[in-house]
This record gives C-alpha cells, sequence and structure tokens, in this order.
C-alpha cells in the first residue's frame, strides 16, 4: 500500500511539470478547441477550396485586399527581370541574353502573356490561391522557338476518382519519397458552365510532372498544395468592412432626422394609436404636436474619435504576413519622417530579395533552361556547352530613391571606397553593367567629336609610387638650393 501511495505520488509530480501554454482551463478551453495534431495535407485538403474563395471574394470588393495584392505584385516583379549572362565570353553572354530576351516578351511564348506579366499573375495566384502552375508545351515558333508555358488555374488540380489518395495527393501522383511524378488538371475549370459532373479519368489530363512547374510555399514538411498567403488577414478584411458600414450606419442615423413621437397624457387610449406607426416629417421646419404629446430624436452613438486609429491598426496587421509595413499597405507616410519611412521598409526590402531569389531558381532558372535546351538546337546556335556551365543572374528593377542626391552620394562613396562595384550598382537598378559602360564609351566618343562638354568629371588620376618619389627627389632639390642661396648671402 506505501509503495503504491509513492508511485501515485511521482505521476502527480510529473503531472505537474508542464508548460503554462499547454495548461487547458475553464478559460481558455473554447480559444483552443481547434488546436488539432493533423498533418499539413490534412488540415488543407478540406479547406483549400474555402480559402480560395474567401481570398477571392475579398480581393474582388475590398479595396485594401485589392491594393495589398497590386503592391506586392508590382514592387516584387515590376516590370520582369532581365537576364544577365556571366559565363566571360561577351560574344556568347550577348547571345543568349538577345535571344531569351526576344523570345520571354513573345506574348506567344507564355500563353498570351510575355514573362514579366506572367511572373506577376504568379505572384498575384499566390496571394490570392496559394499556388501557380506553368505546364510547358510546344506550339507555333516564336522566334524559331517552339517551347511554350501556359499558366493552369490551380482548381484544375484534382483526384479522379477510383485513384489511389495515399499515391494520388491532391491531383499528384508521387513516388514512395513524395516526390511528383505526374499531375492530373481537369479538362474544365470546376466553376465552369460547361463542367462535366464525373471526376473520372477521362475528365482529366494526365501531365509528367517534368512538364510542370508547381509553385507555393512550403510551411510544414510533407505539404503538397499551398494555402493563400492572405490567409491569416482574411477575418481582418471582413472585421475592417463590417466596422466601417456600422460607421457609416451611425453617420446616416445621425444626419437623418428620426425618433420616436411619445406622450403621458391619461387621456390617450392604446387603442387609438397604431403600434410602430410611421409618421411623414417635413424637411426644413418646425413641427406642432398634439396636446400632452411630444417628440424625441434618437442619438447614434458613435465612437468617430476610435475609427482612424482602429483602422490603421487594422490595415497594419493585414500586411504582416507579407512583411509590409503599414506606410506600403496603406499607401500612406503621412504620419512618417523620412528616416523612419525608410527605416519601417527594411523588413520589407528583405522580403523582397529572398522572394525574388525563390522566384528565380524555382521558375525563372527552371524556364531559362528550357528555352537554352530548344534554343541550342537551332541551326544558327553558338551553344556548345552544358547547360550546367551557362552562369548567370537576374537583375530585377530597383527601388525607386526619394531623395536622389543622397542616392547618387552614397553610390560615389561606396565605388570610391570599393564597398561595391559597377556590376551591383547596376544590377540593384535593375540593369546590365556591361551596356551601361558600352553606353557611356558610345556617348563620350560622339561628345568629344561634337566638342560638348561631358555632364561628369573625369577620374582623378592615380599616383603611383614613382610619381611619389619623383615628387620627393624634386623637394629635396629645391631645399638644398634654398640652403645655398641663404649660404650665398651670408658671405
Amino acid at each position: 500500500m506505501f509503495e503504491r501511495i509513492k508511485k501515485i505520488s511521482r505521476i502527480w509530480k510529473m503531472l505537474g511539470r508542464t508548460y503554462d501554454a499547454a495548461e487547458t482551463t475553464r478559460h481558455n478551453r473554447k480559444h483552443w478547441a481547434k488546436a488539432d495534431g493533423a498533418d499539413a495535407d490534412a488540415l488543407i485538403e478540406p479547406r483549400l477550396s474555402t480559402l480560395r474563395n474567401r481570398a477571392r471574394y475579398e480581393i474582388r470588393n475590398n479595396s485594401i485586399a485589392k491594393g495589398i495584392v497590386l503592391t506586392y505584385t508590382n514592387e516584387v516583379v515590376g516590370s520582369g527581370p532581365r537576364l544577365l549572362m556571366q559565363t566571360g565570353n561577351a560574344g556568347f553572354d550577348d547571345e543568349i541574353e538577345s535571344g531569351f530576351e526576344a523570345w520571354a516578351k513573345n506574348p506567344d511564348a507564355a500563353g498570351l502573356l510575355d514573362l514579366g506579366a506572367m511572373l506577376r499573375l504568379m505572384v498575384y495566384q499566390l496571394l490570392e490561391c496559394g499556388e501557380a502552375i506553368f505546364v510547358s508545351q510546344n506550339g507555333p515558333a516564336a522566334g524559331n522557338v517552339k517551347l511554350k508555358y501556359l499558366m493552369i488555374e490551380p482548381d484544375r488540380l484534382a483526384t479522379p476518382l477510383g485513384m489511389d489518395p495515399e499515391k494520388v495527393r491532391q491531383g499528384i501522383e508521387v513516388d514512395d519519397l513524395g516526390r511528383p511524378l505526374f499531375y492530373y488538371f481537369l479538362k474544365r475549370h470546376p466553376g465552369s458552365a460547361y463542367m462535366g459532373s464525373t471526376l473520372g479519368e477521362n475528365s482529366c489530363n494526365k501531365i509528367p510532372a517534368a512538364r510542370v512547374i508547381h509553385v507555393f510555399r512550403k510551411e510544414r514538411p510533407g505539404q503538397t498544395r499551398g494555402v493563400p498567403w492572405l490567409t491569416p488577414s482574411l477575418p481582418l478584411f471582413a472585421q475592417l468592412r463590417r466596422y466601417t458600414l456600422a460607421m457609416i450606419r451611425a453617420a446616416e442615423t445621425a444626419a437623418n432626422i428620426s425618433g420616436v413621437v411619445q406622450t403621458n397624457s391619461p387621456d390617450v387610449m392604446v387603442a387609438d394609436v397604431a403600434d410602430l406607426d410611421a409618421i411623414e416629417m417635413e424637411a426644413n421646419s418646425f413641427l406642432t404636436m398634439p396636446a400632452g404629446w411630444g417628440a424625441e430624436q434618437f442619438k447614434a452613438e458613435n465612437p468617430t474619435a476610435t475609427y482612424k486609429e482602429f483602422r490603421e491598426q487594422i490595415i497594419g496587421e493585414t500586411g504582416r504576413p507579407l512583411n509590409m509595413p503599414l506606410n506600403v499597405t496603406a499607401a500612406n507616410s503621412a504620419g512618417y519622417n523620412f528616416a523612419s519611412g525608410r527605416m519601417d521598409r527594411l523588413s520589407f526590402e528583405k522580403e523582397k530579395a529572398v522572394v525574388r531569389d525563390w522566384i528565380g531558381g524555382i521558375v525563372i532558372d527552371r524556364i531559362l533552361g528550357g528555352f537554352i535546351a530548344e534554343y541550342s538546337n537551332l541551326p544558327a546556335s553558338r551553344l556548345y556547352f552544358p547547360i550546367v556551365q551557362y552562369s548567370h543572374a537576374w537583375a530585377w528593377p530597383g527601388a525607386e530613391h526619394v531623395d536622389e542626391a543622397k542616392s547618387a552620394t552614397a553610390k560615389k562613396t561606396r565605388l570610391e571606397t570599393g564597398d561595391t562595384t559597377y556590376a551591383d550598382e547596376c544590377a540593384a537598378a535593375g540593369k546590365d553593367w556591361k551596356k551601361v559602360f558600352i553606353q557611356r564609351a558610345k556617348e563620350n566618343e560622339l561628345a568629344e567629336e561634337l566638342g560638348l562638354p561631358l555632364p561628369h568629371s573625369s577620374p582623378s588620376p592615380v599616383k603611383t609610387e614613382n610619381e611619389d618619389d619623383e615628387k620627393d627627389d624634386e623637394e629635396k632639390d629645391d631645399e638644398e638650393k634654398d640652403d645655398e642661396e641663404k649660404d650665398e648671402k651670408v658671405a
């Protein structure tokens, strides 16, 4: 009996060792009621369609949500990146860059969109749907290159009936390690008026994974599909709209002449007055009331003083999942000075850099690889090396600086101190340093030919060690000559 009591005592001590956040009490039970241990796919699959539909609804009807999506898309992608080949062979690099640029700007190469427009649509889809899908195909030649990339809405990715859900996960057939093998796309959008009622095998197209670029942000290992990036902000958008509508209704009530007519007269019987009867009142006039009757206007209790603060807090929270500061989310820097406005953007600039690098690695590099693989087979091509040897980079559009003078001074200082290079500075502005140098040389040559002054100063000459030694010798000779002249005067 004594041993049993000791064992129970040890168990109670072990149960007492816990985290405060793991305690379930009557105060927090409702808050944590929906916390579960489902894996990523079990959590996402039954709710993905609802999340997409609600995100689309808010973006269609909420100006703040629409503005956030457009701002984020334009900031991250802009007009699209430029290819900078870095093999060291100028002629070879120029051939690849010019060929890819001509192909990428051809609308036929990207399913009626050029590369920049296609990337903007991709980011828009990530915010709205959580996924973006590209499928490569061959079509009519666009500049002798038949390769095309067509975007498909994620709603069309579905598992045909009768297939093993362990092997085909939400429309994606995987191997034993979870790597995609095939994608199953509905022949029509499930929301189409022409969509059939069956999801049988004949209703889907089976596409090899090698032809598909499936873009989504993985937040958990084993995750097969993505959720809209705006998901945490959806309840906030709804709250903001409800609060705004409530403020409008309260203001309208206060502006209108509305109230109640009442009397305490003992001579009035209940049967003499109709319940909830409405009385038309003439505007801009005083009214007389029957004896014993009075009128009282409704008072609209409206917390107008807190509306601005509430609105700013909600808008600021909606941008947090995207690392967008309040002045970017609201497109308003009225309460900022120059330093604080730029400082608040630092986290967003890092977000842009990370997303651009991610897009470059999983999307644009694959598109470039597909282009080079086909371009190298053209008769006029000079590509003789394996694709893995094609060193390259992507120059994204640079961020505009509010104070151009300070920006130019900072660039000059960095270049003079050796903290940066012309290649880095040009890449930050979305330019190719080689083309900038070539253009400057042409302008300098033409300006010299026409006798025009150049807008930029020539670099100061660099002193060599020999020049310094010669200057020291000259100064020494001058000192000796001065000494001889002094001696002659004394003599």
